[in-house]
């Protein structure tokens, strides 16, 4: 998935696709004004430290998204 975004990135010199533990990191304190977590909560083994990471990063009054299934197997098809 990096590697394909890597790729599609490519137009956007300014833009990169990093790889690191969600839950540790390695950007400094209100970094970004925007986080967008896509499932992790349910992926991490301490989803709270995700949380606090993806809080950490984000200025304030910035905005945190996140995208979370109640049920571990994924969305009810009906």
């Amino acid at each position: 998935m990096v590697a394909r975004l890597t790729q599609r990135l490519a137009p956007y010199p300014e833009c990169k696709a990093l790889m690191m533990d969600g839950q540790a990191l390695t950007f400094e304190d209100s970094t970004f004004d925007a986080a967008f977590s896509i499932l992790s909560t349910t992926l991490f083994p301490d989803w709270e430290a995700g949380l606090d990471e993806a809080a950490r990063v984000v200025r304030p009054g910035g905005w945190i998204a996140i995208v979370h299934w109640a049920n571990p197997q994924g969305a009810d098809i009906y």
